[in-house]
């Protein structure tokens, strides 16, 4: 199915010579929900990592609306992401914890589901953990947006999509 690094036939390629479209070729986003509900494995190697990261915002660069990608939306089964808002931010093993019990609803849309979107209910404040971070990064209300996309991305890395975390009044 997927090699080491879920690249299936092509680990042997010199993937870094391949264009952004050949690339995404090779990675459609997955639109499968099924398939986006499979936890990703944690990655050992940080170099591992960071190509990965480094195709996702490749392939973020070409999406017209994307802001966050997650390793298992193009087929990669390691735990993987990216958000570019303010600034490109790449996650590896990350992990978010509420600040507090605050929650805000949030019109959500992904690339997965491509024309779909979800009001959501999210945490308003949250602290990330991430393998490639020496601190704990700290996302909340001064940019609602970011806060947002980071929780998503990180959601999909678990195996969780939007939908499961639609606001109650309107499921």
């Amino acid at each position: 199915m997927h090699s080491e690094l879920g690249f299936g036939n092509l680990k042997s390629r010199n993937l870094s010579a391949l264009s952004t479209k050949e690339k995404v070729k090779l990675h459609d986003i997955i639109t499968d929900e099924k398939l986006l509900t499979i936890p990703c494995a944690p990655v050992k190697d940080f170099d591992e990592g960071k190509k990965i990261a480094d195709i996702l915002f490749e392939i973020l660069a070409d999406q017209q609306n994307g802001i966050g990608l997650a390793a298992n939306q193009i087929g990669i089964n390691k735990a993987v992401c990216v958000v570019n808002i303010t600034a490109p931010l790449w996650f590896l093993n990350p992990e978010f914890v509420p600040a507090n019990d605050a929650k805000i609803n949030f019109h959500e849309a992904c690339l997965s589901f491509p024309e779909k979107t979800v009001i959501t209910e999210r945490y308003k404040e949250i602290y990330v953990t991430s393998n490639n971070f020496d601190n704990v990064l700290h996302f909340g209300p001064w940019n609602v947006l970011e806060c947002v996309c980071v929780q998503h991305e990180i959601s999909h890395l678990l195996g969780k999509t939007m939908y499961d975390f639609e606001a109650n009044d309107e499921k």
